[in-house]
């Protein structure tokens, strides 16, 4: 089927639901787009367009860009700024994004931290400015909001990975390291957790085998699921899916789940791929399913492929996922390649 035609068919089901015609549309208007390698000695902008920064975030981070081997740039005011829970007003963190943007200095963009206030602002980004510069774009958590509402509004592939201020470890770093030479590849993308380490939060294991090749989704799970609704809720179609948390408790996976199976395409998807959800387990006094046992029930009735425990989210040694990659994925390996490298 043609664009033409495919554009048809949707025009049909416009009357039935012009708020899906609106989001295909949306999505259906740009090609992928991968930003800029930067090299050793360039200077990475730092920028916290989320919760606010303390010193000790703002120097862990400094620390990190400079162990890479980069320099670094970051707003005057950036400790002086904080709003309540944000990192400045949304003005401020606007600002931010779009003078590291339009700096020339500037060869890439990393976020300090996560936290929360993306998606307070991510309607008034300058999209135009984003794929014009085409610059990495790196972060987790909050910044999930960010790496989706970007590739839809422009096809600029973003990198869901460790934050700046993040303990970098060497097989984070390679990770790292490896983007920014070639953000094309993924040459680094092997799920690290063969041990079992500490309890079975950190285990790989294959809910359901086998291998899919899609586009790259995904990121925070709350965050994720926040965009339902919106413009920038995502297009789950033949997409393979990967999804963290942090800090809920099952019931609240549950939940969470629930409205993104009941809400959205997303059982339309090639494949899942969960991180370790870090500290997401059950108080001692409550009754409680584990987390494991959610997940179990809320994808029973999935047939493609599926694992838990992957190398990314809030956890050590965090992988970079690039959001709007095609990407292929082994889940008897737990490996992730670009499809492009598949020959």
């Amino acid at each position: 089927m043609n664009r033409r035609e495919f554009k048809k068919k949707l025009a049909a089901a416009a009357a039935l639901s012009p708020w899906l015609w609106n989001i295909q549309l949306d999505q259906m208007q740009h090609e992928i787009i991968y930003p800029n390698p930067i090299s050793k000695g360039d200077t990475i902008g730092l920028i916290a367009p989320s919760g606010f920064i303390s010193d000790e975030r703002l120097n862990r981070a400094i620390a990190n860009v400079l162990d890479l081997g980069y320099k670094y740039k970051h707003s005057a005011e950036l400790l002086n700024r904080t709003t309540g829970y944000l990192a400045g007003s949304d003005q401020d963190r606007i600002k931010e994004i779009h003078d590291m943007l339009n700096d020339p200095e500037v060869a890439a963009i990393w976020c300090i931290r996560g936290g929360y206030g993306l998606t307070r602002i991510i309607d008034k980004l300058d999209y135009n400015l984003i794929k014009a510069k085409q610059k990495i774009i790196l972060g987790y958590s909050d910044i999930t909001a960010l790496h989706i509402a970007v590739f839809q509004n422009t096809g600029l592939v973003c990198y869901h990975g460790p934050v700046a201020s993040s303990t970098i470890k060497n097989y984070s770093k390679a990770c790292i390291e490896n983007i920014f030479r070639d953000p094309t590849k993924l040459s680094a993308i092997t799920n690290p957790f063969s041990l079992k380490k500490r309890n079975s939060l950190y285990e790989y294991q294959i809910i359901n085998p086998g291998h899919a090749e899609g586009q790259l989704i995904g990121g925070n799970l709350s965050i994720v699921n926040s965009l339902i609704g919106t413009k920038y809720q995502p297009d789950f179609s033949n997409k393979i899916v990967f999804l963290e948390d942090v800090d809920e408790r099952p019931y609240r996976i549950d939940r969470i789940l629930t409205q993104l199976i009941d809400a959205t395409n997303f059982k339309e998807c090639n494949a899942i791929i969960l991180g370790v959800f870090e500290g997401c387990i059950p108080k001692p006094e409550e009754s409680s399913f584990s987390l494991h046992e959610v997940i179990l029930e809320k994808f029973k009735d999935f047939t493609i492929p599926i694992v838990y425990g992957y190398s990314f989210g809030h956890t050590e040694n965090c992988c970079i996922l690039p959001v709007g990659m095609n990407v292929i994925f082994d889940s008897a390996t737990g490996t992730v390649i670009s499809s492009s490298d598949k020959n």
